[in-house]
């Protein structure tokens, strides 16, 4: 990122450069439109660890707090599913959001990301 086109060519194996170039990152952001990039990665990583950690605490709230007839059951099976390889839930996952609409949509990738953390969203 930080030599000249000529460099890049010219220079072999060497890393580094002789000039820095750093307006190749404000290049870089401008035409390669790496704020949409940027953009998209935050909310992708941000909203599913929102989700998750909302759905975890209430659960958790829920089963630690609340005697109900099959809560040790309930906890046994959430357990369990901690063991389930994420492999076994890739089709599943796909299914759902193709019947949902929801393939190649933003709305999509964060609920395919928020149901991997924990298989019983799905």
């Amino acid at each position: 990122m930080l030599k000249t086109n000529q460099e890049y060519i010219t220079s072999g194996l060497n890393l580094l450069s002789e000039s820095m170039q750093w307006m190749n990152y404000a290049r870089a952001w401008k035409a390669g439109h790496f704020s949409d990039y940027f953009k998209n990665s935050v909310i992708v990583t941000v909203s599913p660890v929102v989700i998750v950690t909302l759905l975890c605490m209430w659960t958790g709230c829920a089963l630690g707090r609340v005697n109900f007839p099959g809560r040790k059951l309930l906890v046994f099976i959430f357990s369990a599913t901690m063991f389930m390889p994420k492999g076994y839930t890739i089709i599943p996952v796909y299914l759902i959001l193709k019947q949902l609409g929801l393939l190649n949509t933003m709305p999509g990738v964060i609920l395919a990301e928020s149901s991997g953390a924990h298989v019983l969203l799905i």
